[in-house]
Formats: structure tokens, sequence, C-alpha cells
């Protein structure tokens, strides 16, 4: 059975939606400028910036030696990539969750404070 769609409700976007798609733009971008870089440790550099709260874990879990998340064996940058598109995945989702977290944080403390005039006749 479908449920029925409240139609008049405008679609909010909040702040989490716009910060997550112009992450995901800056991620894009990032990913061809690394392409087009010489491929050194500097190239890498830009990409694990990108993906810091990923990158966090993957040296913890590294303990010194090479970085674990990155693994060997298909080429240059499909390696990277292999690290890349999840590692952008996890950031995104974690900086959706956090935007959301501070909207309802908003719109909790907005509904405790209301100091308007009650509404009615």
């Amino acid at each position: 059975m479908a449920k029925a769609v409240n139609r008049d409700v405008p679609l909010r976007l909040g702040c989490a939606t716009p910060a997550v798609l112009g992450y995901l733009a800056f991620a894009v971008y990032a990913w061809f400028d690394f392409v087009s870089t010489n491929h050194d440790g500097l190239a890498n550099l830009g990409l694990i910036v990108v993906t810091a709260p990923v990158a966090v874990v993957g040296l913890v879990l590294s303990g010194g030696g090479s970085f674990a998340l990155i693994p060997e064996g298909h080429g240059y940058l499909a390696d990277h990539a292999i690290y890349y598109v999840p590692a952008v995945g996890c950031t995104a989702l974690l900086l959706w969750l956090i935007g959301r977290r501070i909207e309802r944080a908003f719109r909790s403390a907005g509904s405790a404070h209301d100091d308007s005039p009650p509404a009615g006749p």
C-alpha cells in the first residue's frame, strides 16, 4: 500500500546538503588536480587533506609504515582511486551527519526559546 505524501510541505535542504554538495565538488576538483600533477608525495598530500577524517584513521592503522589504506599492485592511479572514492564517501557522510546534528540542535534550541507572542484570535 502506498504511503500518502503531503505535497503542501516545502522541501527543506537545511545546511547539511549544500555543505556535502560543496565538499563533493571540491573532492572532484582535488581528484582532477591529483591526476594532472606529478606522481609524487606532494600530490598524495592533497588527497589526504581532502579526506582528513579517514586519513587520520589510516595513519593510526599504519603505525609508522606505509599508508595502510592505499593498496598496492593495481597501478598508481587505480591504487589511489581505490582509497579516494570510499574515503570521500565516508567523509561526505560524516559531514552530512554533523550538519544534521547541528540543524537539530538549532531547531530544538529555537523551539525551547520561542519568545514570540502566542498565536491565535
